[in-house]
């Protein structure tokens, strides 16, 4: 049986449902008879644990009914998280989780150190970000240029000078933005949501696989990349890599959950927004 913890999102249900029904945890539910899904936790995360306590007593309870049924944990951001709270707990019992399945978890929540994939589950698939493309901007062949033209004597006019600096801070500026969306720079506080379930005690056989995404298109309800980075080509180009990444954590999702027993029939059914002239091309790759 599947237990499912969404990740982070807005207070009010109706708006959380509306951001998180595009999102792989709602259609692994969606898809799979009987499974039990729990919304996540709001912006600071205070009630992670009540959460993963609240699912703890629903599969022990579930336990009595159904004869001991096979236990697979999926989990987003701090849901993930959540997730491995319950493993934890079901582990002071002696009872074996059948597998875990991850999308970025991350650990934001005090209280509780999630960083290990505890050794009663079986098998664990942990796809996460790739924290390199938080840097996004500052990697980017334009931004290099630009600093370096800042290291040589320069042979230019004044105001091309302050044109280029105004572009680097620009850039500086989406690579800030870039890192809000990855939940690296949260909000200018100095915290960053770092990944929970890095390492794993054995025997469980665990996998983890990066991706170049948001935070938001690791769980499949990515952001709009045009709403906070405002250069087109820069915004077409992200989201070009982020559907990319998502199609390749669709199918390794759905490979997990089939080899673990479970239907695998994810399908993505988002388009990005930034690219109405090349709507087609993308919902081949998504719907064919």
């Amino acid at each position: 049986m599947i237990y499912i913890i969404d990740g982070t999102g807005e207070h009010d249900s109706k708006k959380y449902f509306s951001d998180m029904s595009r999102g792989f945890c709602w259609k692994i539910h969606k898809q799979s008879s009987g499974s039990v899904y729990l919304r996540g936790p709001e912006k600071f995360g205070t009630e992670t644990w009540e959460i993963g306590d609240n699912l703890y007593k629903i599969i022990m309870s579930d336990r009595e009914r159904f004869a001991n049924p096979p236990i697979t944990l999926v989990g987003h951001s701090r849901g993930g998280a959540a997730c491995i709270y319950v493993a934890h707990k079901l582990k002071t019992l002696k009872i074996n989780i059948n597998a875990m399945l991850l999308f970025d978890a991350v650990d934001r929540a005090l209280g509780f150190d999630a960083d290990v994939i505890p050794s009663n589950v079986a098998r664990c698939l942990h796809l996460m970000r790739d924290e390199a493309f938080s840097n996004y901007f500052i990697n980017t062949p334009e931004y290099k240029r630009l600093k370096h033209n800042q290291t040589i004597p320069m042979l230019t006019t004044k105001e091309a000078i302050t044109r280029d600096e105004n572009r680097i801070k620009q850039l500086e500026r989406y690579n800030k933005a870039m890192r809000d969306a990855c939940r690296f720079d949260c909000d200018g506080t100095g915290f960053s949501f770092g990944n929970a379930g890095t390492k794993y005690e054995p025997p469980c056989k665990a996998q983890r696989i990066r991706y170049r995404a948001t935070h938001g298109a690791m769980g499949g309800a990515p952001l709009q990349v045009s709403k906070y980075i405002d250069d087109f080509q820069y915004a077409k180009a992200i989201e070009y890599e982020e559907i990319d990444s998502m199609l390749h954590i669709q199918t390794k999702a759905n490979s997990f959950l089939k080899e673990v027993g479970e239907s695998g029939n994810l399908k993505l059914d988002y388009i990005p927004a930034c690219m109405p002239y090349d709507q087609t091309t993308i919902r081949e790759r998504i719907f064919y």
